[in-house]
């Protein structure tokens, strides 16, 4: 009974192995997504995944602001806004199991949080290439991060957004959803946000259905009411998704260690392998 239990331990540990290794050579981008018509936006997504490197690195002469307008756009040529249950199935909105078989699993459990899995992890979103103004936001804000860049992110109620420091003292708005930026501080916009309709109005044009009001709607939530700012970013808007998805990344390989160790160890002792 002992021998079958250690081979069993020793089953379950090679084929996790062997599930982690197809992982390293399957992507989650389905490049369907460029042809898909359902997208929130026309052409909601043109920036093809082997030209993504390149791109995020910040270029010896380029300001903090530049960085971020250029980000700010290849974050929205890069992410789809599409989020639906067929973006679940299609464009693995739920983690597949050879990406990670955690949070794959959790999805059973938990279906609200992870049939349509947001990324804390930067490059893991732009990989997928698909997501809300949440993971819009994520992607931006970690981005600037990493550069050295403040970068905080700020929930209208509504709508996502990111908060940046494009110089010393000076923040700027920018929303790579719908890939504008403003010229003001979230604190001042709220002031009269009538303002930010001269930047949404061209973005809105190239919404593919256009909803009735959407401007005003915008306006409205950049308002003071039920706004939020997290200022470290990420790491306060998602704390525990943040450690979740980090320890899963880890845990799946050690996971089949576990299995594995006991069960070799048991078999070359009684000569079994």
């Amino acid at each position: 009974m002992k021998i079958l239990l250690t081979r069993c331990c020793l089953f379950i540990g090679l084929v996790l192995i062997l599930i982690n290794i197809i992982g390293l050579f399957k992507s989650m981008r389905n490049k369907a997504i460029f042809k898909n018509d359902e997208t929130f936006f026309i052409n909601d997504i043109t920036i093809r995944l082997n030209a993504l490197d390149d791109a995020i690195q910040k270029m010896d002469d380029e300001t903090d602001r530049d960085f971020a307008l250029r980000m700010n756009e290849m974050v929205h040529n890069a992410i789809a806004h599409y989020w639906n249950e067929n973006a679940a199935k299609k464009y693995y909105g739920t983690v597949p199991i050879w990406e990670n078989y955690i949070l794959y699993f959790f999805h059973f459990f938990k279906p609200e949080s992870f049939t349509l899995y947001e990324f804390c992890n930067y490059e893991k979103a732009l990989e997928r290439g698909i997501g809300l103004c949440s993971q819009h936001a994520i992607i931006l804000s970690e981005i600037l991060r990493e550069q050295g860049i403040q970068a905080q992110i700020v929930h209208l109620g509504g709508h996502i957004v990111v908060r940046v420091e494009v110089e010393k003292n000076i923040w700027h708005i920018f929303d790579p959803d719908y890939g504008i930026a403003i010229p003001k501080d979230i604190f001042t916009i709220e002031q009269n946000p009538e303002n930010i309709k001269k930047y949404y109005y061209p973005a809105i044009q190239n919404i593919r259905k256009p909803k009735k009001k959407i401007l005003s709607h915008l306006v409205s939530i950049y308002g003071k009411k039920d706004n939020r700012l997290f200022r470290n970013g990420m790491r306060d808007y998602l704390p525990r998704m943040y450690v979740v998805e980090l320890l899963s990344y880890s845990a799946i390989w050690i996971i089949p260690v576990i299995f594995m160790i006991p069960a070799l160890i048991v078999l070359l002792k009684k000569g079994r392998i």
